[in-house]
């Protein structure tokens, strides 16, 4: 249960207190997780001067689609996440350093910025599932802490 902050009853409290409301959770240690940190960053946004719209600028994870459905990709838009999360050289021993490239020149020639603070974003997705359903999900992004699988709750999400 709560308490008011004064620790009287509020009619009888002359406290500046008065009104605060302290709440008291009862805890038990053997049962309490760690939770992993959960933190602001600052983020890399594309520039949305010219557009609002991404959707040319976006893909579905790089393990949900094959080649052909990452060249409908790139043709779409030369700045579009794939050349980023799936570069040609995808197997290749310089995928990391060819994303990292890429993702270095769009910074320097402007297409993506970096937040002036650390933040969370907040975004809602609208896709089409297996059965043909138009489907939203709605989310936040944020630094997590690594931690072992499962963890705080924390469970892998590729395939």
């Amino acid at each position: 249960m709560g308490r008011w902050a004064s620790h009287t009853t509020p009619s009888r409290s002359h406290s500046t207190t008065r009104g605060t409301w302290v709440l008291f959770i009862p805890i038990n240690p053997a049962t309490l997780e760690v939770v992993p940190r959960f933190e602001p960053f600052p983020a890399l946004r594309y520039d949305s001067s010219s557009s609002l719209d991404i959707t040319p600028l976006t893909s579905p994870p790089y393990d949900v689609f094959d080649e052909t459905e990452r060249a409908s990709y790139t043709a779409v838009s030369a700045h579009n996440v794939v050349h980023v999360d799936y570069p040609l050289e995808a197997d290749g021993p310089g995928r990391y350093e060819m994303a990292n490239a890429t993702l270095q020149t769009w910074v320097d020639e402007g297409s993506l910025l970096s937040d002036n603070s650390p933040t969370f974003s907040i975004y809602r997705m609208t896709f089409t599932d297996e059965a043909g359903r138009t489907r939203t999900t709605i989310g936040v992004i944020g630094a997590l802490e690594v931690v072992d699988e499962g963890a705080g709750g924390v469970l892998p999400h590729e395939r």
